[in-house]
């Protein structure tokens, strides 16, 4: 091993894994979250039913009161390691 590729080592995993480590833990979950505020709290409900009702049908109002709800309860959770 070379100076270069030691300093990439820290513990047991080398870069690549501290970045899937980071992007696995942190970047997925907050993402998650991001987007279920956008479009719980921020998009007008009748632009998001618009786009999925034709899809989904009479399902869209359980979907969008758990996108609402539920789900931004599951994800704090997670984040904060009461769950998961």
């Amino acid at each position: 091993m070379n100076g270069f590729s030691t300093c990439l080592i820290e513990g047991s995993r080398n870069f690549f894994d501290w970045v899937d480590f980071f992007t696995a833990a942190f970047v997925s979950p907050v993402g998650g979250f991001s987007i279920s505020i956008f479009v719980g709290h921020i998009m007008l409900k009748s632009q998001v039913e618009k786009v999925l009702r034709p899809q989904v049908g009479h399902a869209f109002y359980i979907w969008y009161f758990d996108i609402v709800s539920v789900s931004l309860v599951i994800v704090m959770l997670n984040l904060v390691g009461v769950i998961g």
